[in-house]
């Protein structure tokens, strides 16, 4: 007998990606599993946006939320505490760009990862992918220390 799916919400924190937070959406949307869809709900958190991001992820089947704060950690803490309201709660909760530097496809592999067990997966950005400034040195270098704790723990 197979366990029941876990249900799935995911959290994309946006800033001015009207051009393609739509096709992230959809994407994210469109995975499946033998079981169905593989995605519960998807919270795009508008983090002050000037364009149209709101409107675009509100029509590829996304639910806005609006991040009163500016920042990228406060857009994943307003689409926390969107996700807090629902009852049930989601069993996993996943953090994805949305600017589409991520495909989509990579979900399988991480929920994957949790399927057997892990409680926290962290996908990786390819390197060559980052944009250039995109991170300050005080930044890369903290991301190095948390990456360093997390694999220690």
């Amino acid at each position: 007998m197979r366990s029941p799916q876990p249900s799935v919400v995911v959290v994309i924190p946006a800033l001015n990606e009207a051009p393609i937070i739509g096709q992230v959406v959809r994407d994210l949307r469109a995975l499946c599993n033998e079981r169905g869809a593989l995605i519960d709900a998807i919270y795009v958190c508008d983090n002050g946006s000037t364009d149209d991001t709101a409107n675009e992820a509100r029509n590829a089947g996304a639910t806005v939320v609006t991040a009163s704060m500016r920042g990228y950690g406060a857009a994943c803490l307003a689409g926390l505490d969107a996700i807090a309201l629902l009852r049930p709660q989601p069993d996993i909760v996943l953090f994805a760009d949305g600017d589409g530097s991520v495909a989509a496809s990579d979900v399988h592999a991480l929920l994957h990862e949790i399927a057997c067990g892990h409680d926290l997966v962290i996908g990786v950005r390819a390197p060559a992918l980052q944009e250039h400034g995109a991170l300050t040195p005080p930044q890369r270098v903290g991301n190095a220390v948390a990456s360093l704790l997390i694999f220690a723990l």
